[in-house]
């Protein structure tokens, strides 16, 4: 009989969080999921019942993370952790004002941080533990038009390489998940800033206009907006896709991982970037595997 596991997930209510929550509660695991808005995973408290439990977190208030974590952990163990929570800003970085930069700052590295700290001595006390850092193509590369979230994600990929390094003696592994483009609601949910005319044409321009959702075809704009999914490439989230089969992957190796199984997205082998750290493949779940110590 397998182990049933106990997984923290954040952003579990849209996209990739809401994807992976579904295939790991399909193979019997538990799921806290934290959420914003408890209402938005009801279908799933209905379907899955104590199998998940729901919990109320904004990450970007950070002391409410120990408060929160404080109470999961006083019911149970945690054998996986999943930094997910995130959103994109697409847009030149002179039109981000600074509550927008930090409001990226706090949300997708500052908060991950504190998670990982928060849970850290209840992983070593339970003898190991599993912690997947959701970070992006653009945690090896980098776009025009997404500044700030290339420095959030590059950030979290550098904490979580030292981080591996650190808890590897306690059992404790670290997965870094790389994807490229997928088709859920990622970028219907972006903010596009557009605000200065220095950068109404050119990269900025270009990429704001291939990811931000446009009018629906034939039919009056009164703000309706195109799915964003049907005009980016990548693999969707649907069941039986080739992205579900790809989570349930991840979900798999969650107990021992490879270094570097293939994720969900479109993109390609990246050569030469920072070979060290052995980011020299996108599109990838990879292990950030301790490393030889250099002195």
């Amino acid at each position: 009989m397998k182990a049933v596991r106990r997984w923290f997930v954040t952003g579990a209510s849209r996209g990739l969080g809401r994807a992976l929550t579904e295939v790991v509660l399909d193979r019997g695991d538990r799921v806290v999921a934290a959420v914003r808005r408890p209402e938005s995973v009801a279908d799933l408290e209905q379907k899955y019942g104590s199998q998940i439990e729901v919990e109320q977190l904004d990450v970007s208030d950070l002391p409410a993370i120990d408060e929160v974590l404080g109470r999961v952990l006083a019911r149970g163990p945690l054998d996986v952790v999943v930094n997910n929570a995130g959103f994109g800003v697409i847009g030149a970085l002179e039109d981000q004002s600074p509550e927008l930069v930090q409001s990226q700052l706090t949300t997708m590295l500052h908060a991950p941080i504190a998670i990982t700290r928060a849970v850290l001595p209840a992983l070593r006390e339970h003898g190991g533990g599993h912690i997947f850092q959701i970070s992006s193509i653009g945690g090896q590369m980098a776009f025009p038009g997404n500044t700030v979230y290339n420095a959030v994600k590059w950030g979290l990929e550098g904490f979580s390489e030292s981080l591996a390094q650190d808890v590897a003696q306690f059992g404790i592994r670290v997965t870094i998940v790389e994807p490229g483009a997928i088709r859920t609601d990622f970028h219907h949910a972006a903010s596009f800033p557009a605000g200065n005319p220095a950068y109404q044409e050119g990269a900025v321009a270009a990429v704001r206009g291939y990811f931000r959702p446009r009018p629906l075809p034939g039919r009056p704009r009164q703000g309706r907006r195109r799915d964003p999914r049907s005009q980016h490439p990548g693999e969707p989230a649907a069941a039986g896709s080739a992205g579900q089969r790809r989570l349930r992957r991840v979900v798999r190796h969650a107990a021992e991982p490879p270094r570097r199984p293939r994720a969900a997205g479109d993109a390609r082998p990246v050569r030469g970037h920072r070979p060290g750290a052995g980011r020299i493949l996108s599109h990838r779940v990879r292990s950030a595997a301790p490393a030889p110590t250099p002195w």
